[in-house]
């Protein structure tokens, strides 16, 4: 059986795309599948009109950023976490991707500031915290598609907020992809695909949703 079926739909630059729906529905198979981790057996996946397959995997993962729900930190600096993105990053690029991401204010509070040591898996910040550094790290590679895949589900309602935040001022820079457990956290996207039993059930902005129940 397909995991997807008859799954249409089109992102312009510049947009915020939504993706909603039960655990199991397929939205991360619809992402694995963009970003060539997952490869189609029928169905066609085009980026300016170019056929995904007859690009490489290396100029997709250039070009996409991906924010797992678990975010990957490693034991170092808050500089050199941020610089994975972009080794080349300049300390006022990696402040702005921080004060974009929303993390500049815990981070600039911080005894050592950018230099500040995080443990492994970042274990010494909160998940909101984390969360927020692994985005900031994701725009510094100044991405063609910022995808969000459930950044938000294991926080709580403080953080989701400060995240929310950051997705809404990245509005209009990134093209931006994200999955959501809840609809609130992507009220502000242009548009907001539902997605159950792989397949799409509804469509529309958040207030159209809303209005359809």
């Amino acid at each position: 059986n397909n995991i997807l079926s008859n799954v249409s739909f089109r992102i312009k630059e510049g947009d915020f795309l939504g993706i909603v729906g039960p655990s199991g529905a397929g939205k991360s198979t619809l992402i694995h599948l963009i970003t060539r981790f997952y490869e189609l057996h029928s169905g066609e996946i085009l980026i300016d009109g170019k056929n995904i397959e007859s690009l490489s995997t290396q100029t997709i993962r250039e070009n996409v950023a991906y924010v797992p729900q678990e975010s990957l930190l490693f034991k170092s600096s808050i500089l050199d976490n941020c610089r994975i993105g972009n080794p080349n990053a300049t300390v006022d690029e990696v402040i702005n991707a921080l004060k974009l991401s929303n993390a500049w204010e815990f981070v600039n509070e911080l005894p050592d500031k950018l230099l500040t040591k995080i443990g492994t898996q970042g274990l010494t910040l909160s998940g909101g915290q984390r969360q927020r550094l692994s985005i900031a790290r994701a725009i510094i590679s100044n991405p063609k598609l910022l995808i969000l895949d459930e950044a938000t589900s294991a926080l709580d309602s403080h953080s989701e907020r400060k995240i929310q935040d950051a997705i809404h001022s990245l509005k209009g820079q990134f093209t931006i992809v994200v999955i959501a457990h809840r609809l609130s956290t992507i009220k502000d996207s242009s548009n907001i695909i539902f997605i159950d039993n792989g397949e799409i059930k509804e469509s529309g902005t958040h207030s159209q949703l809303m209005a359809n129940q």
